[in-house]
């Protein structure tokens, strides 16, 4: 029995299929060796004016600002919704409320995706830039900086993306609180740090198990078939074997440290 202190971790799950990322981040986070009690949370004004799917209600709580001092660190998780301008997500103000409640309180964030690109808005102004094709695969990766969070890591780690936007990484390292800690070979944000102030943005879904991005794949198939102008393009240098997980070292040593960091 782990008898170690307790550590209290908040998600807000805006994922497209709730109960695969809660079973990708449950399996991730409870994998480490530290005593971990996870609670999962829904914006309210998500469902504003419509009833709210009752596995929303089954899997998570409702977000209130009010009972978060509590938690020793806080996911953001991705959405689908990257291809949206910010102002146009009917929910981003409760969003934003949020990340300056995880401020105030000083509790260790972690913004994953899409979550990454609207906390850099909102915190610091930066804007994201709509990506020509999705980049979409897995990717081997440069380390630009030290940091806990990747000890362990060496370069060519591999990190799965799936995103169709992507945050101007000449202007983040200008800025003086952030550091670019590491991204692919071929210049892609993989993970950006303010050790300072407890922020971090993950650009990679490291939570995923192998065959997520096949799934995803598939649901985008499936949608372009409503949608004639959509372009689907399949994940690169892609193994979709579910016996084996190509970033299995590069999760495990990431969201390890991360717990680490929050303890």
């Amino acid at each position: 029995m782990n008898n170690s202190k307790l550590i209290k971790i908040g998600i807000l799950n805006l994922m497209h299929d709730k109960l695969s990322s809660k079973n990708n981040f449950d399996s991730t986070l409870k994998n480490s060796s530290a005593n971990i009690e996870i609670t999962y949370f829904y914006p309210i004004t998500k469902y504003t004016n419509q009833k709210i799917p009752d596995e929303v209600k089954k899997l998570s709580n409702t977000l209130n600002l009010n009972n978060l001092a509590d938690f020793d660190g806080f996911i953001i998780s991705g959405a689908p919704i990257d291809k949206l301008e910010f102002d146009q997500v009917y929910y981003f103000d409760e969003i934003k409320k949020l990340i300056n409640q995880l401020n105030k309180l000083n509790i260790s964030q972690l913004y994953i995706c899409w979550g990454a690109m609207a906390a850099l808005h909102h915190l610091y102004g930066f804007n994201k830039n709509i990506l020509p094709n999705k980049f979409f695969g897995v990717y081997p990766h440069y380390i630009l900086n030290n940091s806990s969070l990747i000890g362990g890591l060496k370069n060519g780690f591999q990190a799965p993306h799936a995103r169709y936007a992507e945050m101007d990484l000449s202007n983040i390292n200008s800025f003086p609180k952030l550091k670019v800690v590491a991204e692919t070979t071929n210049r892609h944000a993989f993970l950006i740090e303010n050790q300072q102030e407890k922020q971090i943005f993950l650009f990679s879904h490291l939570e995923y198990n192998q065959n997520d991005l096949y799934k995803e794949y598939l649901r985008e198939t499936k949608s372009s078939k409503q949608n004639k102008k959509a372009k689907i393009v399949r994940p690169k240098n892609y193994i979709n074997d579910i016996s084996s997980l190509q970033w299995q070292y590069s999760k495990e040593t990431f969201f390890n440290n991360w717990i680490k960091k929050i303890t």
